[in-house]
């Protein structure tokens, strides 16, 4: 056995694997970049709720039921869902649970 041209054959092998590696790891990306892009999309398509107020509540806070807000920001879930970020009157991020447009 001529063992030289068998570990040769193996590090081809190994290459091209790390090739096809490579490969996959760049349809990998491409593939979450459209992810992005679509989700930037579909954040540009809802931006028209910035600035609009709600009604606001957080779950098991007395203190904080019905409470006016104003949108800040649109963002998309992983699961393609609408997530509007909230400021309240003193300008302070809220993160709440429930919410109504006025």
């Amino acid at each position: 056995m001529d063992f030289k041209k068998i570990i040769t054959n193996e590090y081809r092998n190994i290459d091209l694997i790390n090739d096809k590696i490579r490969d996959l790891q760049k349809k990998k990306d491409e593939c979450y970049l459209k992810i992005s892009n679509y989700k930037k999309t579909f954040e540009k398509d809802n931006s028209h709720f910035i600035g609009k107020k709600a009604l606001c509540s957080i779950d098991g806070e007395r203190d904080f039921q019905n409470v006016e807000c104003t949108c800040t920001k649109i963002i998309v879930t992983d699961n393609f869902d609408i997530k509007p970020l909230f400021v309240n009157k003193r300008n302070k991020k809220v993160s709440v649970d429930f919410y109504d447009w006025l």
